[in-house]
């Protein structure tokens, strides 16, 4: 049986799609028969540590070494299943790995980055005093797509053996139902993180309205600023999964606007192509390995509103042309973002990578 140490700042699946892709291809992997072990800043089951100090989204306490090696001392891991998300409890297992000779594949699920000038100069310290030192902690390393290797400044130069494994989609999507509504754009997410964009998307929305005056903004996701944008719809956190598919299949398009580099893989348009609808994507990130220009979709250019009103209007002209490829691709798309399929793969690496 293979022991696996799953280390990651945070294991709620709540927090966001990095968690929702440990728990989703860990539940999986356990019942293969791995003997799984979780750690993170948060604590909880067998293992627990200090709380950290936090800062933005990342953390760190000073107990955390000595911690760490009691529990490799504990645990015996045959390897670590690591996972680069923020800042945090993964720094301190890798560099505790190399010292106790345990294999480690690390899961790089986005840059530590953002939108503000400080959060860029505060992730740039950050890869230079300790992240670039992690990453070469590693022995193998998991990306979502050679896309997403290629733009970011820190994998791109990186010597390292590296698999590119995505993630999946809740095959619910799949089943999705198209309900005769007004036309509608919809975003799925968190409007408040500048990173995603909302705002330029709005911009680009009210752009768009003297062509399409019909034509509504609908917002799956919290908000304490909907009184800024007069005139879209707010559902607030929708958590029915079959309730979120048919909102996507309703919809004329689903748009990511991120312009930040930290969005890896773009789960809400993997999400949208399942559900039959066409989708818009920054050009920025993971990104573009999703979106297939005039195939099921088309790309604009981070945080500009009229490149993104121009790409959404492309998609709005050639809708049913969109719906029909993505009907035709459906198959490709069902085995590409199947989570039994991704954790499949990532079990043969894991295995192949253990301690002996």
């Amino acid at each position: 049986m293979l022991t696996v140490l799953v280390v990651s700042q945070y294991l709620s699946s709540h927090a966001g799609g990095a968690e929702r892709y440990i728990q989703e291809v860990c539940f999986r992997l356990e019942n293969k028969g791995m003997k799984i072990h979780f750690l993170s800043a948060e604590g909880g089951q067998d293992l627990n540590i200090s709380r950290p100090f936090r800062l933005f989204s990342a953390g760190f306490h000073p107990l955390w070494p000595r911690q760490v090696d009691d529990i490799l001392r504990k645990v015996k891991p045959d390897m670590i299943f690591a996972h680069f998300t923020v800042p945090g409890i993964t720094d301190v297992v890798l560099r505790k790995a190399v010292k106790h000779r345990i294999p480690v594949c690390l899961a790089y699920h986005s840059d530590v980055t953002g939108p503000e000038w400080y959060r860029r100069s505060m992730g740039y310290l950050y890869y230079k005093l300790a992240g670039c030192k992690t990453l070469e902690g590693a022995d193998r390393i998991f990306v979502c797509s050679r896309k997403y290797r290629q733009t970011s400044p820190w994998l791109a130069s990186l010597k390292k053996p590296f698999d590119f494994i995505g993630y999946g989609v809740d095959p619910v999507m799949s089943e999705a139902k198209q309900k005769q509504a007004t036309p509608y754009i919809f975003f799925a997410g968190k409007p408040d993180v500048t990173s995603k964009g909302f705002n330029v998307l709005y911009k680009a929305w009210i752009g768009l309205k003297d062509d399409y005056p019909g034509l509504g903004l609908l917002v799956a996701g919290n908000t304490t600023r909907a009184d800024e944008y007069p005139g879209a719809r707010f559902l607030g956190q929708v958590n029915s999964r079959r309730e979120l598919a048919d909102l996507y299949a309703s919809a004329s398009v689903t748009v990511l606007p991120s312009i930040s580099n930290a969005e890896s893989f773009g789960m809400v348009l993997a999400e949208s192509l399942l559900a039959g609808t066409p989708v818009v994507g920054s050009d920025i990130g993971g990104i573009p390995a999703i979106v297939d220009e005039g195939f099921n979709g088309y790309l604009a250019k981070p945080g500009d509103s009229i490149f993104l009103g121009e790409a959404v209007k492309n998609t709005l002209i050639s809708e049913q042309k969109l719906r029909q490829n993505i009907r035709e691709f459906k198959n490709e798309y069902l085995e590409r973002y199947n989570w039994d399929r991704i954790a499949e793969r990532v079990g043969k690496v894991l295995v192949k990578c253990r301690r002996v």
